[in-house]
């Protein structure tokens, strides 16, 4: 098999919705947060932490923006050539229906728990599990997941 390899990235304009809606959610919830009345102190400390998590959540979303995913012939890489799952340790692709997954995306199966990790909207890791999707195209994943496939039918 030729080297290939497949690079997927956030979609702009899913990003760009991703970030409006919850940059809003967080305005939102820390103006009804100012707006409870002064006897009601744990609503408003309710309220403050959900737009604490909200802004958090947005502003995990904002780094990630310029990430990328690499899947080549070594295995997977992220945009700074750190390898996040090398083909040796991959076991099998999942992107059936019933398969935990991102939306858009596939899971890889490892052989080993390398630790977990999170870009958000682009990929995550935890225990033996590698999703890999979210923001991305579908055509850029269901790409990566048939290189993938291919990959690991040819070793």
């Amino acid at each position: 098999m030729a080297a290939q390899t497949v690079t997927i990235r956030p979609s702009r304009a899913r990003l760009t919705a991703i970030l409006v809606a919850l940059g809003g959610l967080s305005v939102i919830l820390a103006l009804l947060a100012a707006a409870v009345p002064p006897g009601r102190a744990s609503l408003r400390v309710a309220l403050g932490l959900a737009a604490l998590l909200a802004a958090g959540a947005t502003i995990a979303f904002w780094r990630g923006r310029n990430a990328a995913l690499t899947i080549g012939a070594d295995g997977i890489r992220d945009e700074g050539g750190r390898m996040i799952a090398p083909l040796d340790q991959v076991a099998g692709v999942d992107r059936g229906v019933f398969a935990m997954k991102p939306a858009s995306g596939f899971v890889v199966r490892l052989t080993v728990a390398p630790g977990s990790r999170w870009v958000p909207g682009l990929w995550w890791r935890a225990g033996r599990l590698l999703g890999v999707g979210g923001l991305a195209p579908l055509a850029a994943t269901r790409a990566a997941a048939d290189l993938l496939t291919a990959l690991i039918r040819s070793r």
